[in-house]
């Protein structure tokens, strides 16, 4: 149980997978199961693939900006690893990466990772837990603001 948890740490904490080149996404889907359960906020993934949860997690991260987290792993009774995280400062951004108005967190926000481990060792659930009415809000204007902002078809190649 302490290399699962070990595991967690190493891919959630250490951003030692990257998985915008193939090579880390490759040895990071090597760590799950051929099917996740994830569940985040209206996302509710049974029997995922691997890509499905990478996809559902982008919808839910997509044009949020976060620094300062802070971690703590903890091993949960029932078998499972709990990744809480604290971070310093969200803020919600456009396409162009320009601050959306009133999109701040106030304060620290926090997110709780659980996950839970297939026979094999593998990460085969996934619950992430946050302030989904914060999210929601801020999703919207965030989306308002980029249906405004034009693209020229050059740049939208």
């Amino acid at each position: 149980m302490e290399a699962f948890a070990a595991m967690v740490e190493e891919v959630m904490c250490k951003n030692t997978y990257n998985v915008t080149t193939r090579e880390a996404h490759g040895k990071m889907r090597a760590l799950y199961s051929d099917t996740v359960s994830f569940r985040a906020g209206d996302y509710d993934l049974d029997n995922g693939s691997f890509e499905e949860v990478l996809i559902a997690c982008r919808e839910i991260w997509r044009g949020y900006r976060c620094s300062g987290p802070r971690h703590n792993v903890t091993l949960l009774e029932d078998g499972k690893v709990q990744l809480s995280q604290e971070i310093e400062h969200v803020e919600g951004v456009d396409i162009r990466g320009n601050l959306v108005e009133s999109t701040e967190y106030d304060g620290e926000f926090s997110v709780t990772h659980v996950f839970s481990m297939s026979a094999d060792g593998k990460i085969c659930g996934w619950e992430q837990d946050f302030d989904e009415e914060f999210m929601y809000i801020s999703r919207a204007r965030i989306d308002t603001q980029n249906e405004e902002i034009e693209i020229s078809p050059c740049a939208a190649a």
